[in-house]
């Protein structure tokens, strides 16, 4: 984790250190914001066929665990409040570690964000939600489920973990993210994985709503500070 910590501080050094002259998407270059959303496209897209391919290869059944109905949906949405709150009142507590985490993705996205709709938002959440569910709560599930509940539940957390390794704390908080997303969907009576799917969604659309707003507010006063 010491190599994902260091980049986390190379990145926050670096990030908009060379920002695209005046002009610069009138002259041909994709914005952030499309920057973010074809890469967010693609690589999310990816995700879901390399989970998609990897259940049929390895002779999983994912389809069974995704019978949508009133029930799971409104279980999903449910269970959003919950995380949503504990994610809120961890960020009033003014924690080094979690601010840091703030300054990193405010770095790395921010202004991205701060430019898209809320029918791209919700396009962002939505593709998060949906790939890394079925890849991490359906197809990796089902891999580890033959050894018992709690092993999938801590294999499949954790792997959830590693793929968001930017700094140790959002290492932490991913795992247990993740730990909360399976005992949803495979925990609750009358849930199934597309409750953690709606969880997963909303949750990052709150995210992303949130990070827009902070990036809005930073570059409103930035420019009332240019005025003065």
């Amino acid at each position: 984790m010491k190599i994902a910590t260091h980049l986390a501080d190379d990145l926050l050094a670096t990030v908009d250190e060379d920002p695209k002259p005046e002009g610069a998407v009138s002259a041909g270059i994709p914005s952030s914001k499309d920057l973010l959303l074809w890469r967010a496209t693609w690589f999310q897209g990816g995700l879901l066929v390399a989970a998609i391919a990897g259940a049929w290869l390895s002779g999983c059944d994912l389809w069974s665990s995704l019978p949508v109905n009133w029930t799971c949906l409104t279980i999903g949405v449910i269970a959003t409040l919950p995380l949503a709150g504990i994610v809120f009142g961890l960020s009033l507590l003014k924690l080094a570690p979690l601010e840091r985490i703030e300054r990193l993705v405010q770095k790395l996205i921010g202004p991205a964000v701060a430019e898209c709709t809320w029918p791209q938002l919700a396009w962002l959440a939505l593709l998060a939600g949906v790939s890394e569910e079925v890849l991490f709560r359906g197809w990796l599930w089902q891999m580890a489920l033959p050894w018992g509940f709690q092993p999938a539940l801590i294999g499949t957390s954790i792997a959830f973990g590693l793929a968001h390794p930017i700094t140790r704390s959002y290492f932490v908080l991913a795992t247990l993210i993740g730990a909360y997303l399976a005992s949803v969907a495979y925990a609750v009576p009358g849930a199934n994985l597309w409750s953690a799917i709606v969880v997963h969604t909303l949750y990052d659309l709150i995210g992303l709503r949130l990070i827009a707003a902070a990036a809005r507010q930073e570059l409103a006063g930035d420019r009332l500070e240019g005025m003065a």
